[in-house]
């Protein structure tokens, strides 16, 4: 009986050490934020080991995340009510992150799309706003323990939880430039997929795995996201009655994007081509390049029909445009441009051209009869069946299925 009493005691003193309200609005955000830290900590240990820079920026998101995540939902679970220590927490953590997650999320596109990337000078002024609120939150922290602490027990200053300048990272001036440079950010990454594309294009002949279809879409979630918080603010801002628990919908929001980014981010990384050497800024090779005379391009395209044809390499699925330009022993860009101007295509465009081409000679030897449609798209260098898909409409104007009705090669 002794035992069970004690044993009732420590269980209350530890729900008093840490209390948490479990309610619906704050229970439904806890799995996210576990989520959240559970992943980051999983990608910082993976940066520790192997040394990718992009694991080391995905912890950093996810931890941003899940700290402005846990500023509500620590919220509804009763800390600004408690009125000690822990409310006195809610005032002085940084829990204002978003002036941080876009230099972050930048941080994660570029790092991920060059496994080469290594931070370097060019990345210090993105970390100078991110420096300067996190300054602002030490400095506040600072003066208001050092000036005025012990805290009056007023109303205004939460019962003597906090001083005068608790409250300067949370003023309407901080978070109008917090959300303007979120914003900035993700504007910024967005228009550099579009570059990433054609860099892609121009240098890729299988662009499955590295087309990060997953980052775009996590950019787009987050876009939806940061534009709900936003509305909420300013309805906030111009209709001062509006309820505090409305406010707590775009966090179910930023929930889901902490899911979607801690799965696809982990698990997706690693899959990543080593070949990747994507920069914002074109890279020497392909910069200036001059226009190829009429004369010196009938003779690389002459001598790249011939590679090409000899050793059949538009066979492989991983091909690479620095690869074949070795085979040629000419740089990447004086190929590409052989490519582009000699063809009027990209790289990705003529490997795969050539690979319909092999698809429809073996659907006129007859060999669909007895190998699966998909079969001889694998042996033609293909590796999905969307992409192979695609490209054959593209050439043929036809569906795979609607060119062996239409040819006659059917039984």
């Amino acid at each position: 009986m002794l035992a069970k009493v004690r044993h009732t005691e420590n269980s209350v003193s530890s729900a008093e050490m840490i209390p948490f309200d479990f309610n619906v609005y704050s229970s439904l955000l806890l799995p996210a934020f576990i989520h959240g830290l559970l992943f980051s900590v999983l990608a910082f240990r993976r940066f520790k080991r192997e040394g990718a820079w992009h694991d080391l920026a995905l912890g950093l998101l996810l931890t941003l995340l899940s700290i402005r995540l846990s500023f509500w939902m620590l919220g509804f679970a009763g800390w600004y009510d408690r009125h000690d220590a822990f409310t006195s927490f809610m005032f002085y953590f940084p829990f204002n992150t978003l002036a941080l997650i876009g230099p972050c999320l930048y941080f994660y596109f570029i790092s991920v799309t060059n496994r080469d990337f290594k931070p370097g000078k060019k990345l210090w002024p993105h970390l100078v706003l991110p420096g300067l609120l996190l300054l602002l939150c030490l400095c506040k922290f600072i003066f208001d323990y050092a000036l005025y602490y012990p805290f009056p027990r007023s109303e205004a200053l939460q019962y003597g939880t906090r001083g005068p300048l608790a409250q300067l990272d949370k003023t309407d001036l901080v978070y109008i430039v917090s959300y303007t440079s979120l914003i900035f950010y993700l504007a910024l990454i967005l228009r550099s997929f579009r570059a990433y594309r054609l860099y892609l294009g121009q240098h890729f002949s299988d662009t499955g795995t590295i087309g990060l279809e997953w980052l775009q879409r996590l950019l787009l979630f987050t876009g939806a996201s940061v534009a709900l918080l936003l509305v909420f603010y300013l309805a906030g801002f111009f209709m001062h009655n509006i309820a505090y628990i409305t406010s707590w919908y775009p966090y179910l929001l930023l929930g889901l994007v902490i899911y979607y980014t801690g799965v696809n981010g982990y698990y997706n990384s690693p899959v990543l081509s080593r070949q990747l050497h994507f920069s914002v800024a074109p890279g020497p090779e392909t910069a200036n390049v001059a226009t190829i005379p009429p004369a010196q391009l009938d003779a690389w395209k002459h001598k790249l029909e011939e590679v090409i044809g000899r050793e059949q390499l538009y066979l492989r699925p991983e091909l690479t445009l620095a690869e074949l330009a070795r085979y040629l022993q000419i740089n990447t860009g004086v190929m590409s441009r052989v490519i582009n101007e000699g063809y009027g295509l990209n790289f990705n465009e003529y490997i795969n051209e050539l690979r319909i081409k092999a698809v429809i000679r073996k659907l006129d030897e007859g060999i669909h009869k007895r190998l699966t449609l998909m079969g001889i798209a694998y042996d033609c260098g293909f590796n999905a069946k969307t992409t192979f898909n695609r490209c054959f409409k593209k050439v043929t104007g036809l569906t795979p299925g609607d060119y062996i009705k239409t040819s006659s090669l059917q039984d």
